[in-house]
């Protein structure tokens, strides 16, 4: 199976990521890094794609806020 994968002869669901990821004791993000990256470039890549998911959150939270503080705002005017 491994071969096939390795060969995109064949799908890989999440579940088998998982066990696969498990099966090898490493995360499942190192599973799609390049044999020759090094450990200092698998950090910066990391790194980079958890500061842009930590914006994004950061941004949709605010914004979520600020819908939800002007829908209050708005309910405490009708009082």
């Amino acid at each position: 199976m491994l071969r096939d994968i390795e060969g995109c002869r064949t799908w890989v669901s999440d579940k088998t990521l998982i066990n696969i990821a498990e099966a090898l004791e490493t995360d499942i993000y190192r599973l799609f890094m390049p044999e020759t990256v090094n450990e200092d470039e698998n950090y910066r890549t990391v790194l980079s794609d958890m500061t842009k998911t930590f914006e994004k959150a950061k941004t949709d939270f605010e914004k979520n806020l600020d819908n939800a503080l002007k829908l209050w705002g708005k309910e405490k005017e009708k009082k």
